[in-house]
């Protein structure tokens, strides 16, 4: 399988998964009310505090005691 091929079968997946996500229908409606970079840079900010909630919260689960 070619990389190309891998990268839109990955793309097709996460697109169907996350289809009925707010996030994705928020940022849709934003971005046709205001300026779609700014929303783009909202949206982009907003993912990469999420990124790191979840991975301190996963280091946290990680070394407490079972």
């Amino acid at each position: 399988m070619s990389l190309v091929t891998a990268g839109l079968i990955a793309f097709g997946v996460i697109v169907l998964v996350e289809l009925p996500d707010k996030t994705l229908v928020a940022s849709l409606v934003l971005s046709t009310r205001y300026r779609p970079r700014p929303v783009l840079l909202g949206v982009a900010a907003a993912f990469a505090v999420q990124c790191v909630v979840a991975a301190a919260a996963g280091g946290v689960s990680a070394v407490s005691p079972d």
